[in-house]
């Protein structure tokens, strides 16, 4: 099964954490009485969790020896075990402890209480087939909340951490590059963040089953731009190999944001079917909101003036739109003002002239307003525009249109002459 299928799998089902496969979740608690009253009509206890994902850190005063409490409590030891999204392996990410060579991040299997790490530790490369990485026994106490690893000789104890609040993210894609060449390819994009939050990202590859890259990169995600290229050789992370896209056989390129522990937050994705940079027929990009469950196709242009337009070839109606727009630099960015108008006529405004309450802003930066935003235009307190607003009008207003046709974006201001203000209109629908 192809990426872009496992993910709008992903996209229409009910739960927010995404399996390696495309399916499960958090557990369930089992039983029709779960978390009810038991037969005696007391409480029923929900099940121990003993799955492995999730957070742990070495318990340090398990240990006996005084030097070693001493060694753990400094710099304790820990793993992260994450659900791969899309595909497998699943992966996992160490710090010290087996993998204080420096290639602390890699993947593992899990399978009848034997954990096996691959790309962490001493010798073998552990890349292959046939790659032995290093296998534990494991067991678990405490309902679940202390894991035991055995190799044989000595038993590492270690205790589940309690997840943190997963940081809101949202991303969209601005341009895209691509030919047959791995090294060529790469996505350009725009993510919003309440603040920063430290967490991964993935790049993911697929063409006709096959993972063609895999790669894990620890990185604090912030309200940015961003450039994202591909590589053609084992460059860093893991599972990356060489490869040459075959043409006429539709590849996925995905970008996929993770919290601290690996929970899939959002994606930016494109797929082609051709290497033909004249012909964007053959592109698709897509934007997929794993907390919700929702997944969008993206639309740009790239224009310079009053207004600008993208044709959409989409069957079905409209349940959802967000607008993403970009200015030249001018003396007031407060003066402007901006509509959106669907192909069956109707005309939202997103921006009235004079709403922003500063004068100190000179241009909208990938400015998106969207009906689930949480930020305001004319908040007083208001610092920056690249960020996601609620729109003057609701977008939800175009819901049940067809989505097929052209959509315009147009800008007024105030002071009359608008020039060359649109450099950016980007469009995202499910």
């Amino acid at each position: 099964m192809r990426a872009l299928d496992i993910l709008r799998a992903i996209a229409i089902l009910a739960v927010a954490f995404a399996a390696s496969s495309g399916g499960g979740g958090d557990c369930l608690l089992d039983g029709p009485d779960a978390g009810g009253d038991g037969g005696d009509g007391g409480p029923i206890e929900p099940p121990p969790n003993l799955e492995i994902y999730g957070s742990w850190t070495r318990a340090c005063d398990l240990l006996t020896d005084q030097d070693a409490i001493e060694a753990c409590l400094g710099a304790p030891e820990s793993f992260v075990f994450g659900r791969a999204v899309l595909d497998e392996p699943a992966t996992f990410v160490s710090e010290g402890g087996f993998c204080a060579d420096g290639t602390g991040r890699g993947t593992f299997a899990f399978e009848e209480d034997v954990l096996e790490l691959f790309h962490c530790g001493d010798g073998d490369s552990q890349v292959g087939p046939d790659a032995v990485g290093l296998v534990f026994q494991t067991r678990w106490e405490a309902a679940g909340e202390r894991l035991i690893l055995s190799d044989g000789d000595t038993e590492y104890v270690f205790t589940r951490d309690s997840p943190a609040a997963a940081p809101w993210v949202s991303a969209r894609v601005i341009e895209i590059g691509r030919t047959c060449n791995s090294r060529d390819a790469y996505l350009r994009g725009h993510t919003v963040l309440e603040g920063e939050a430290p967490g991964w990202f993935s790049t993911l590859v697929f063409q006709g089953g096959e993972t063609l890259m895999d790669e894990l990169i620890q990185d604090v995600e912030s309200t940015q731009s961003f450039n994202w290229s591909f590589y053609d050789a084992d460059h860093r992370g893991l599972q990356t190999k060489s490869f040459a896209l075959e043409p006429g056989v539709p590849a996925s390129f995905c970008r996929i944001f993770r919290d601290e522990d690996l929970t899939p937050i959002h994606a930016i994705e494109f797929e082609m079917d051709d290497c033909d940079p004249s012909n964007e027929s053959d592109v698709r990009a897509f934007e997929h909101d794993f907390v919700r469950g929702v997944t969008f196709r993206r639309f740009w242009t790239q224009s310079a003036g009053t207004t600008a337009t993208v044709d959409v070839d989409l069957a079905g109606t409209i349940e959802e739109v967000l607008v993403t727009l970009r200015t030249s630099t001018l003396a007031n960015a407060s003066e402007l003002a901006f509509t959106l108008t669907s192909p069956g006529g109707t005309t939202v405004e997103l921006l009235s002239a004079g709403t922003i309450p500063s004068e100190d802003f000179a241009r909208f930066e990938y400015t998106s307003f969207a009906d689930d935003a949480t930020k305001s235009l004319i908040d007083p307190e208001l610092s920056s525009l690249e960020d996601r607003f609620v729109p003057a009008q609701p977008l939800a207003a175009l819901a049940g249109e067809p989505m097929a046709g052209t959509w315009t974006l147009s800008v007024t201001r105030e002071s009359g002459d608008v020039g060359g203000a649109l450099t950016y209109f980007g469009l995202s629908l499910r």
